[in-house]
């Protein structure tokens, strides 16, 4: 694995499918995606889970700001 991409998200459903669109097209090296969500009340985790099975999704109850968002995924990262 040659590149981790976390994008935290905070009801960004008329945003996030481009983004991840643009992300997983981008072939220039073996790459995973995370998503966390913030707590979204506007669909997004629904979103992301049905359109973008590649994408490893956490989806937190509460928004733990962006820092701890951030910080939650590096344990799982391998790039």
């Amino acid at each position: 694995m040659d590149l981790s991409i976390i994008i935290v998200s905070y009801n960004t459903a008329d945003l996030i499918g481009n983004c991840l669109r643009s992300v997983i097209a981008t072939n220039v090296m073996e790459k995973e995606v995370f998503v966390v969500d913030n707590a979204s009340s506007d669909g997004s985790a629904p979103i992301i889970g049905k359109n973008f099975p590649s994408v490893h999704l956490m989806v937190n109850p509460e928004n733990k700001g962006f820092a701890a968002a951030n910080n939650q995924v590096l344990p799982y990262c391998r790039g």
